[in-house]
């Protein structure tokens, strides 16, 4: 699965709460995903929509399906690209490929804080890898 390279979980942008999201941008508490929805009749085509998970253990890998990750509007599938948290604790564990021909790297991130804002991975600074298993944890208190 292509998904943004989370790294050492450090590096994430945090964004303070704005009064005039638009409804596909609107963020529950805990892990949130985030992709462009591509249906053109929905009013959120082509934007980058954002998908409250909660507080869970989320296999990106294997739970992303048509009913864990669609858009808020149409309800559509959307394959998600990124990821951002609030209000919990998280921490991710799993293995990408860097390289073709290479092994994956297993690699993980111990907990880290996200406070009442919108911490996310900016795909555009953070690249696009290839995750054979990733595994994200959101937990409300620890």
């Amino acid at each position: 699965l292509r998904f943004v390279d989370l790294g050492d979980g450090t590096g994430f942008k945090r964004d303070a709460w704005a009064t005039g999201a638009s409804r596909w941008r609107i963020a529950g508490r805990g892990l949130c995903l985030e992709g462009i929805c591509k249906n053109p009749k929905c009013e959120a085509n082509g934007h980058q929509v954002i998908m409250t998970i909660g507080y869970r253990v989320f296999d990106i890998v294997a739970d992303t399906d048509a009913t864990t990750t669609q858009c808020p509007i149409c309800k559509n599938y959307v394959e998600p690209i990124t990821c951002g948290f609030n209000n919990c604790w998280w921490r991710y564990e799993g293995k990408k490929k860097d390289q073709q021909g290479k092994a994956p790297i297993k690699c993980s991130s111990d907990w880290q804080h996200a406070d009442d804002a919108y911490h996310y991975f900016d795909q555009q600074t953070h690249p696009i890898v290839t995750w054979t298993q990733l595994k994200i944890e959101a937990v409300k208190d620890r």
